[in-house]
């Protein structure tokens, strides 16, 4: 008995893990027939910014 109660904490466990790693946004884009949200915003706006800087000689750091 123990080792079944082992075997479905393990699968709740892997279960959670699963469901926690997936983008909300991505989900909800999807259901709505929105663009990804990874072709917009902030980290897009961010790329272009460092573009420009390089274009004017600047230093460019990559933002993590």
């Amino acid at each position: 008995m123990a080792s079944a109660s082992l075997s479905v904490q393990i699968l709740v466990l892997l279960a959670a893990y699963l469901i926690g790693s997936v983008s909300f946004g991505v989900v909800v884009s999807k259901l709505m027939g929105l663009a990804d949200p990874h072709t917009y915003g902030s980290a897009t706006w961010r790329h272009q910014c460092a573009a420009h800087r390089q274009q004017e000689g600047g230093a460019v750091h990559a933002a993590g």
